[in-house]
């Protein structure tokens, strides 16, 4: 499981963030998710209902799948406010139940 952007510390611009990575499995993948925390309210995306939350939210990503172990996937993040600093993770849950994640990824938005 690999967050492939953003990377450590990135500035993204100011426009839509878009979180991309790849996950594999020895079996089958199931779902793929990521999680944004804002490093300045303490609260994490939830964007099913397009806003943020005092607990830790798991967003679904849209995955590409080559075979039924191996994915990369991507997950469009609208709830940046412009200049802020965001923390984002993933995580994989394969078939049996078992799941991954990834190390947090620091990265601010620019201000315009």
């Amino acid at each position: 499981m690999t967050l492939t952007s953003p990377t450590s510390k990135q500035l993204m611009p100011a426009s839509q963030v878009t979180i991309t990575g790849s996950a594999a499995d020895n079996v089958a993948l199931g779902d793929l998710e990521v999680a944004v925390h804002n490093a300045t309210t303490n609260l994490w995306w939830n964007g099913s209902l397009s806003n943020w939350s005092s607990t830790k939210e798991w967003n679904v990503a849209a995955p590409v799948c080559t075979t039924i172990t191996s994915c990369t996937f991507s997950f469009g993040f609208v709830g940046e406010v412009y200049g802020g600093t965001y923390t984002a993770t993933a995580r994989a849950v394969d078939t049996s139940g078992n799941s991954g994640s990834t190390p947090l990824v620091r990265f601010t938005v620019a201000s315009s």
